[in-house]
């Protein structure tokens, strides 16, 4: 596929041809109801086309284009962008945007109305999908086919529920549709750490690893750990969420917890003196946060390693 030629396609579009704004591309029509979803394979309307969609604008809609093999070229606002499966690009609504396609790419497209993506019921989930709803954006899986796996269990999920409607399809689709911005947002925040891992995440990371080395005994708050680093709590998260996949709280607690196992492993302390040892005030306490880590008591744990080395 010629890649120059690919973008020359796109540039000549945009000077000789007025923007088309359609629901769906190649169809007048509009989806009015706010609970709009719709899923089909790539070459459904490609395949019309010749495997070019040329440049136009979704009112309203919200379009997530998947490729499983393939490679296609895709327009972004002003930006053409070479990319191979698999892969996904994201197109909120008011972008124009265009593909062409190598032919037999396979893929999905989901489309759903934008009115579900910024009517999120739970706030958390509206800040974490603020960025993909605002920004077109084009996502690399091919370091992550573990990931790219889980999209494609979730398509074959919403295949199934537009295929065959069963009570409460509206609700099973948004929800799925609300697991591949999930994977899609995590893959985002990976993107752009190991774009920076020489850089100042990579650094800032480190540095909290070895903070919580030095003072995870004096129980600092997350919010003295990223005052420390000179970055919000919330970005120290995504960074440890992009490196371990845990946020900042579970490294903290399982670098208590492994202290803790070591203690009742290794010596013959109390349980009130390992828990004021390594910092709690309170043993009770410390045997409930330990029970909830590891999933049984401090003197159960240290009897059941006893019995087993017995």
């Amino acid at each position: 596929m010629d890649i120059r030629g690919n973008g020359l396609y796109f540039l000549n579009m945009k000077q000789n041809h007025s923007i088309s704004h359609y629901a769906l591309y190649g169809e007048l029509f509009s989806a009015h109801d706010p609970e709009f979803v719709h899923i089909e394979d790539i070459s459904a309307r490609s395949l019309l086309y010749e495997w070019r969609i040329r440049p136009h604008v979704h009112n309203g809609m919200f379009q997530l284009v998947i490729l499983r093999t393939g490679n296609v070229s895709v327009w972004l606002d002003e930006t053409v962008t070479e990319m191979r499966a698999p892969c996904a690009v994201v197109v909120p609504n008011g972008v124009v945007h265009g593909f062409e396609f190598e032919p037999d790419t396979a893929g999905q497209v989901v489309t759903v109305a934008d009115a579900l993506v910024v009517a999120m019921h739970d706030r958390s989930i509206r800040k974490q999908f603020r960025n993909l709803q605002m920004t077109p954006t084009v996502v690399d899986f091919s370091r992550d086919p573990e990931q790219f796996e889980r999209i494609e269990a979730t398509l074959t999920h919403m295949e199934k529920e537009f295929q065959w409607p069963q009570p409460g399809r509206a609700a099973m689709l948004e929800w799925l549709f609300r697991v591949l911005m999930l994977i899609i947002r995590r893959q985002v925040d990976i993107q752009e750490v190991q774009a920076e891992s020489r850089g100042s995440r990579f650094d800032a990371f480190t540095r909290f690893r070895q903070l919580v080395e030095d003072h995870y005994q004096e129980h600092w708050s997350i919010a003295a750990y990223a005052g420390e680093l000179a970055v919000t709590q919330q970005t120290l998260n995504r960074i440890c969420r992009a490196f371990v996949g845990k946020a900042a709280l579970d490294i903290v607690q399982e670098r208590l917890l492994l202290a803790a196992r070591r203690h009742l492993i290794y010596t013959d302390a109390s349980v009130e003196a390992i828990a004021y040892g390594l910092g709690f005030q309170d043993p009770a306490y410390f045997s409930r946060f330990f029970k909830r880590l590891a999933g049984m008591a401090p003197g159960q744990f240290r009897q059941a390693r006893e019995a087993a080395e017995a």
